[in-house]
């Protein structure tokens, strides 16, 4: 059995299409994944299975829970090296000290025809892209005055032209080995 989380697109953000994490553990269960544990609303889901080719199960994964829920989900799978890779490719390092800043990891559903050139700021979005590494690409939110920080979600689809999902670097941290707080035991 391999162990894969799936990090779904725009489920439970802004009360918008909304699903409990007991009833995706259940859908994720339906289909015949074992180890299946849900974490946090933003629709992360891990879980095993026997599937090798990971481009058939987020096809699987997807028009399932279309069929299920009545609309189209992003799905995006990483394996637990992968996130361990992830993990050890932290360009956050050196902005570690600085509690203004938010750290990003956004997930790009296809492998992008052109990276910029890094890194880049946007100032219309709050946004530094700081990294980018195996469809991964790593972003600082940085204040924008009202007490809300930039996301990077929708301008990382715009530069790099795919579909992606974003999460905070912490949460990712949550599936590393070294952290231990979300596990398959």
């Amino acid at each position: 059995m391999i162990q894969y989380i799936a990090f779904l697109r725009s489920i439970n953000v802004s009360g918008q299409k909304t699903i409990l994490l007991d009833v995706l553990n259940e859908i994720f269960i339906s289909f015949g994944f074992s180890d299946v544990k849900t974490y946090v609303q933003s629709g992360n889901v891990l879980f095993s299975s026997n599937e090798e080719n990971i481009i058939e199960l987020r096809i699987k994964i997807g028009e399932e829970l279309k069929r299920v829920l009545g609309y189209r989900v992003v799905v995006i799978i990483k394996t637990l090296p992968e996130i361990e890779e992830i993990i050890n490719n932290n360009p956050f390092k050196p902005y570690e000290k600085n509690k203004n800043l938010r750290n990003y990891v956004t997930f790009l559903l296809e492998k992008p025809a052109n990276v910029p050139k890094l890194p880049f700021f946007n100032h219309k979005s709050d946004i530094q892209v700081i990294g980018y590494f195996d469809n991964t690409v790593y972003t600082l939110g940085l204040p924008a005055g009202n007490g809300k920080y930039g996301f990077p979600n929708n301008f990382i689809e715009k530069e790099f032209k795919t579909l992606a999902t974003t999460r905070n670097f912490n949460t990712i941290f949550k599936f590393s080995s070294k952290n231990q707080a979300i596990s398959f035991s």
